[in-house]
Parts: structure tokens; sequence; C-alpha cells
């Protein structure tokens, strides 16, 4: 990634434009152990696990501003428009290879817009096929994973999940190519809350409206509450509103995240491990907006 970076950067002339901007290339260990001890505010995009290791090293009055990753799931109601959900999963998760902390990590699908569905989603990915390699050729919309070691990590995980595996499920390990891959497996087996950071479609059927409980209230489910993308009606979504284990603004109706989403506006979820800000040390589950944090936090409170 930094040849990339080094090439843009070089195309917009930043150093010209933003003279006190500085963009450094050094390792994490390295960059960390030079703005330790003088950062006033630190925006880490990333694992929670990874943010805690790095959040030690900082003060504590450093405000710290977390963007972790949430199980952000698609739910396909009853009376789904099948057109739109297909679309809507394929946006999200062949973006960028399936390496978004975005991404749903599961599909849930009531079994009256299932085998539609499935058999949408099969027909939509066997066309994309002939656009899934090495992106020297423009064309492609799937590439090689950016951390060719990343691989190994989803191949244990295919197979964890190999008997439930209906279509794809090829990864190079040499050059870190991960071909879309769907998964089928009930939500009666249990909900997925592991993050591929891959192209796969972890389709969960389901029959009650009632039975999306077993996945939104598994103890899994509350630290990386974030996004739910409901294509349909779903009197059980709405519950989550009104007891408030959802904000409004976090329950997508048929439209995802990659539309809605805007960068002047907050971002995340009410799961500490979706998105968070450490004020003098003290956690709070909010979804950030990094001006308004910085100015709350730092800007106003230092004019007091």
């Amino acid at each position: 990634m930094h040849l990339h970076y080094k090439k843009l950067l070089k195309l917009l002339q930043l150093d010209h434009f933003f003279p006190n901007l500085h963009v450094s290339f050094a390792d994490k260990e390295t960059f960390v152990s030079q703005t330790a001890a003088i950062s006033d505010a630190v925006i880490f995009t990333g694992t929670p696990e990874n943010a805690a290791k790095v959040r030690k090293s900082y003060l504590k009055r450093t405000l710290f501003i977390l963007n972790g990753a949430g199980h952000n799931p698609l739910v396909l109601a009853a009376d789904t428009c099948i057109d739109t959900a297909v679309e809507s999963a394929l946006r999200v998760v062949l973006y960028n290879q399936g390496q978004d902390c975005a991404g749903p990590n599961s599909i849930l699908v009531h079994t009256r817009a299932y085998p539609e569905f499935v058999k949408r989603l099969r027909e939509e990915l066997t066309e994309c096929e002939g656009f899934v390699g090495d992106y020297k050729h423009k064309e492609n919309i799937v590439g090689p994973n950016s951390d060719p070691d990343h691989t190994l990590k989803v191949m244990k995980m295919f197979r964890d999940y190999r008997e439930h595996c209906t279509y794809g499920g090829e990864i190079n390990p040499i050059t870190g190519l991960i071909r879309p891959t769907v998964f089928e497996r009930p939500l009666s087996l249990g909900g997925n809350y592991k993050e591929f950071f891959a192209p796969v479609f972890f389709v969960q059927n389901y029959s009650e409206d009632a039975e999306l409980a077993a996945y939104f209230e598994h103890p899994l489910y509350t630290p990386n509450s974030m996004y739910i993308s409901l294509f349909g009606n779903s009197d059980y979504i709405n519950r989550l509103i009104e007891s408030g284990k959802h904000e409004p603004c976090t329950v997508l109706n048929n439209t995802d995240l990659h539309i809605i989403e805007k960068g002047y506006a907050p971002y995340g979820g009410q799961g500490v491990a979706a998105s968070c800000l450490y004020v003098n040390g003290v956690r709070i589950a909010k979804p950030t907006l990094p001006q308004r944090d910085i100015h709350e936090h730092l800007v106003a409170f230092s004019s007091r």
C-alpha cells in the first residue's frame, strides 16, 4: 500500500499545499514511539484488539478515536425486494475484495425470500467470474487481498465451514486471491460473528421474524453492534429500535452503508468494539466524527 500512497502524494502535491501535514511511512511500532508523547488526538482504524495495544503507548490525556468493526448484517424480510437486496449484497461484500470493516458478517434471509435470493446471487456471481483476478487488468472488480498472509487465516475459517460452502471456496495463498464464496448455514445452527475480511457471502435462513432474536440477542452481537440493513419489514427490528438497542439512524431501510455513508456525518454504532472514544482514559461508546470529537473534547475544552 505504501507504494500506491507515495505515487498519490506526488500527484496531489500535498507537501506544497499543506506544508504542515506530515505523512509517515514508518512501521507501526516506530510511528507510535515517535508520536506517543506529543499527540493530542489519535484516530485509529482497525480491530479493537490492535487498538488496545496501541492505546497503551499513548498518554491518558490523548483523545483516542476508534473506528473498529461491526457485524453489519443484512436482513431480508419475507417481503424483500430481491433485486434491491442482491444489488446491495454484491456491493457491500465485493467492495475492496471484501476488506471492509463495514461488510456484513451475516446475511439473514427469511425462508420466503431465500430461494430466489440465493438463485439470483449465484447468477450474478457467475457473471462476475470473468472480472476476478489481478488488478493489473483494470476491468477486474475483485482482486488479491492486500495482505497475502491473510489467506492463511481465511483458509482455516473456510475449513471450519466447508460443509456449508455452496459456491466458490477457492483461495490462492501465493497471490492472495480469494474468489467470491457463498456459505449457506441456517441461523438455527448459530449466527456468524466472525469477520472474514474477504469476499464471503455468509447466508443464513430463518423461518419466523422472532427467530432474529437468536442473532441480535446473542452475547457476541452487542460489542460489535453497528448497522443493520433491513430489506422489507420486520417487527422484530422495529422493536430493537423501540427498546433502544439500536438507534434509528443505524437501521438502514432498503439500502446499505455504502449508499448512505457521508464523511461529514457520525459513523459507527453503539458497540464498544464498533466505534468509541477514550476521553482521559474513559471509554465512551458512540458513533465517531473526528472533527466534532476533537472540537468537543480538545478545542472547546481548552477554551473554558
